[in-house]
C-alpha cells in the first residue's frame, strides 16, 4: 500500500537538505567504510528518488504510513556489521525519525 505526505515551506527545504547530505555522505561512504557498494548503491536510489518527490512537495511511502520505514533503515538494522555507527547511518537513522513526525 502507498501512502503519500504532503510538504512545503520549511519542511521541505528540511527534508531535501537533509536528502542531499545524506546523497553526498554515501559518495564518501564508498571509499573506506563498513558500508558494501551494493549497500551504496541501494541508499543512493532510495534516496534519489526520495529527492525528487520531496522537490514536488510529497514522500513517498512505499510501504504505507503504518508501516513506514525506508529501506535502508531495515539494511540498517539487518546489518551484520555496525552501519549504526557510521556517519551515514546517523543520518539516515535520523531522517528516518523526522519523517515519523511530519
Amino acid at each position: 500500500m502507498v501512502d503519500w505526505i504532503n510538504i512545503n515551506g520549511e519542511e521541505k527545504n528540511e527534508i531535501i537538505n537533509n536528502i542531499v547530505s545524506i546523497l553526498n555522505e554515501a559518495e564518501l561512504e564508498k571509499d573506506d567504510s563498513f558500508w558494501s557498494v551494493e549497500q551504496i548503491e541501494l541508499v543512493k536510489k532510495e534516496f534519489a528518488e526520495l529527492k525528487k518527490w520531496a522537490e514536488r512537495g510529497k514522500i513517498l511511502l512505499k510501504y504505507g504510513k503504518k508501516h513506514f520505514m525506508l529501506e535502508s533503515t531495515y539494511m540498517i538494522t539487518d546489518s551484520i556489521k555496525p552501519l549504526t555507527n557510521t556517519k551515514l547511518g546517523i543520518k539516515i537513522l535520523l531522517f528516518q525519525e523526522l519523517l515519523r513526525k511530519i
